[in-house]
């Protein structure tokens, strides 16, 4: 007779405790398929297979499915995934207060990122960053493209992706889901589409003419009524908290107004993923550490919330 101790949860725990064990399952558990997987520890698709029925059959417990969209998670699946996501923000912290010996992380350090991004999760997170590590002089810049980090244009990125440049290594924040939203005034006849096709719209202008949230409304509303182009989400976003009509934004920004409602959930083809990147070059730096720490402590949790 097998003991029931063997089977408890805090056995399976203890034998997953491994961190190269608790990699693999959040590698898989982010990219979805071995592939990416693979990409994301730096190894091949077949070792991250062989790794991960070899953790499945040590402890004893099915972690993944095996489906059409990719390798899913099992409920136990989710809870080793979240440990993974706690160990892993724990051994950044302590990568970055210990990798430099007793010198605190110093120096320049230029951020790139959207305005969403800077205006809504950066700003105002950013004292908790300066007090925590004062000598790093931040240099924050807005930008709706990648920039080139191998041209020194700056030192960490954070971008919404959905696969992350080959060059550059960094960490998933979260994921990022959109919407459309109006203001709470107008989101009551805008319930049915027959309304959002007549309604007044604010999108993005040519500038941002591949960004996904245009395509998808000039795929899925082709004759919509656009009063207000801009060249900026935020913009959108202080557009729709007056009133100008319907529009699609993050939902970390659209749920965070006091003055906007959603219609309807998330649109699914819109899905994606904030990223925080470095060149390979930059991550041995403890002030890009530092930041990396940060990002993982303090964005990744309200990236989560909004999901």
């Amino acid at each position: 007779m097998k003991s029931s101790i063997a089977r408890s949860p805090t056995t399976r725990a203890q034998r997953l405790a491994d961190w190269d064990d608790l990699r693999v399952v959040l590698a898989l558990a982010r990219g979805r398929t071995l592939q990416d997987a693979a990409r994301r520890l730096g190894g091949d698709p077949s070792t991250v297979f062989r790794r991960a029925r070899a953790v499945e059959k040590r402890i004893g417990v099915k972690l993944f499915e095996r489906t059409r969209e990719g390798y899913l998670l099992t409920e136990a699946g989710e809870a080793a995934a979240h440990a993974a996501e706690r160990v892993e923000a724990e051994v950044l912290a302590l990568e970055s207060s210990v990798g430099c010996g007793d010198a605190a992380p110093a120096g320049t350090l230029r951020v790139t990122t959207t305005d969403t991004v800077l205006n809504d999760l950066l700003l105002p997170r950013l004292p908790a960053f300066a007090a925590r590590y004062p000598e790093i002089r931040l240099e924050l810049a807005a930008a709706n493209e990648f920039v080139d980090l191998t041209k020194r244009d700056a030192d960490v990125a954070i971008r919404s992706t959905r696969k992350p440049p080959e060059h550059l290594v960094g960490r998933p924040l979260g994921p990022v889901r959109w919407a459309l939203y109006a203001h709470r005034k107008l989101a009551r006849g805008l319930a049915e589409r027959v309304a959002l096709e007549a309604a007044r719209w604010v999108a993005l202008d040519d500038s941002l003419a591949q960004h996904p949230s245009r395509r998808w409304r000039e795929r899925n509303f082709p004759k919509a009524n656009v009063v207000l182009r801009l060249n900026s989400v935020s913009a959108t976003r202080l557009a729709l908290d007056h009133g100008v009509g319907v529009g699609v934004l993050p939902c970390f920004v659209g749920d965070a107004s006091r003055e906007l409602a959603r219609l309807g959930g998330p649109i699914a083809d819109l899905d994606s993923e904030e990223w925080v990147l470095t060149h390979r070059d930059y991550r041995g730096l403890a002030r890009v550490r530092a930041f990396f720490a940060f990002a993982e402590a303090s964005i990744a949790p309200a990236l989560r919330g909004a999901a």
